[in-house]
């Protein structure tokens, strides 16, 4: 949860900075603006794959998204892979969410409680490496670290989905 939303955090703080750097400050704005579509769409479909399938792939789609983000220059490249990146990540609190209560039902109050502390973490700590590394370097530069993040959060997920199929064939 702390990677998600680090990620998170680093996008809604950061993104509309850079995004000021490529195109007229009037759109930049526009670069948020996949989430509420997004949670909508993942509330919608949640039920549909096993919650870790979906995380896999919704993250694994982001690296690119997110890199081509910051890779771009056009301000309607940044638009397009900014809200392609907003729909993809916009998934996986809810969905990382309710893996964790799913996985241990019984304590869902301590897994909630843990899941809150660690979002809280990753929003403060991304966002403000990101600070400091624009400040030293540039805000390009630091525009990669949510891309890192993303790589390792795609490990991560994938390790869970891994770890997650291995029960499953013991308990068969």
């Amino acid at each position: 949860m702390a990677l998600v939303s680090g990620i998170e955090g680093a996008i809604f703080t950061w993104l509309p900075y850079y995004a000021l750097t490529i195109m007229d400050g009037a759109i930049a704005p526009l670069a948020l603006s996949a989430y509420v579509p997004g949670r909508y769409l993942y509330a919608r479909v949640i039920g549909s794959m096993p919650y870790l399938r979906l995380a896999i792939l919704t993250t694994v789609l982001a690296v690119p998204a997110l890199a081509a983000a910051v890779w771009t220059t056009s301000t309607v490249g940044l638009l397009v892979a900014a809200f392609l990146t907003g729909l993809l990540l916009s998934a996986l609190f809810p969905l990382l969410s309710a893996y964790g209560v799913e996985l241990a039902p019984a304590y869902s109050g301590p897994v909630s409680s843990l899941a809150t502390a660690a979002t809280y973490g990753g929003i403060a700590v991304v966002p403000t490496v990101m600070g400091v590394v624009a400040e030293q370097y540039s805000i390009s530069e630091a525009m990669w670290i949510p891309v890192g993040l993303a790589v390792v959060l795609t490990l991560v997920v994938w390790q869970m989905g891994s770890a997650s199929s291995g029960r499953e064939h013991a308990a068969t």
